[in-house]
C-alpha cells in the first residue's frame, strides 16, 4: 500500500493539503507555477517515503527528467517538502543531502536551493559539502542529532561520498618541500 499525500504530516497538518497548497509553495519557492509533472514528482516521492519510514527495510527511489524540465526547481521543492515531513512520532529528517555529478550541477543546484529556501520563512539555510572530511562530519551530526531539530539541506558532489577515499587534505596543510625532499635523501641513505 503506498500512503496517500494527505496522510503526509508537514508541520503538524496534511501535506499537501490541496492541490493548490503545494502549488503555492512551489510557487513561493520558484516564483513560478510547477509543471504536472513537478507536482507528481514531489507528492509521489514524499509518500513513498512516508510509507517507507513506517518499514524495516528502506527502499531506494529513482526520479527522472528530460532536458530542460525544472529538474533543479524539483530537487529544491523536494528538499524544502523533506524538510518539512515528520512522521507520526515527531521525527524528522535530520539531513537531506543533495547530490550531484559535476561541479557546475553542484553549484547551480546550490543557488537554485539557496532561492528556494529563502522564500520560506522556515526552511534552512542550503550548505556545500567543501570536502570528503566536511560531508563525514556533517553525516556524522546528523546520525547523532536528536529527533525534532531542524533539518540541515547540504549539496555535494558524488565524489565526496567516497567510502575507501584517501583524505582529501582539504584541512591539512601540505609538507613543506624541504622537508619531502630530505625524507627522501634519508630513506636512500638507509638502504
Amino acid at each position: 500500500r503506498v500512503a496517500l499525500a494527505s496522510e503526509l504530516s508537514i508541520h503538524g497538518s496534511p501535506w499537501p493539503r490541496s492541490m493548490l497548497d503545494h502549488e503555492h509553495a512551489f510557487e513561493r519557492g520558484a516564483g513560478r507555477p510547477p509543471r504536472p509533472h513537478q507536482t507528481r514528482c514531489i507528492r509521489a516521492v514524499c509518500a513513498a517515503l512516508s510509507q517507507d519510514c513506517a518499514g524495516h527495510t528502506p527502499s531506494n527511489y529513482l526520479v527522472q527528467h528530460a532536458t530542460g524540465s525544472g529538474k533543479s526547481l524539483t530537487i529544491a521543492a523536494l528538499a524544502h517538502a523533506l524538510t518539512c515531513m515528520t512522521d507520526s512520532r515527531g521525527n524528522k529528517f535530520s539531513l537531506v543531502l543533495v547530490v550531484s555529478d559535476r561541479s557546475v550541477l553542484d553549484d547551480q543546484l546550490s543557488a537554485t536551493l539557496e532561492r528556494f529556501l529563502a522564500n520560506h520563512e522556515s526552511a534552512p539555510r542550503t550548505e556545500r559539502a567543501e570536502s570528503c572530511k566536511h560531508l563525514s562530519r556533517v553525516i556524522e551530526e546528523a546520525q547523532a542529532s536528536i529527533s525534532g531539530t531542524s533539518t540541515r539541506v547540504v549539496v555535494t558532489t558524488f565524489q565526496k561520498t567516497a567510502v575507501d577515499r584517501p583524505d582529501d587534505g582539504a584541512e591539512e596543510e601540505e609538507e613543506p618541500v624541504e622537508a619531502a625532499a630530505q625524507s627522501e635523501v634519508d630513506e636512500e641513505e638507509e638502504e
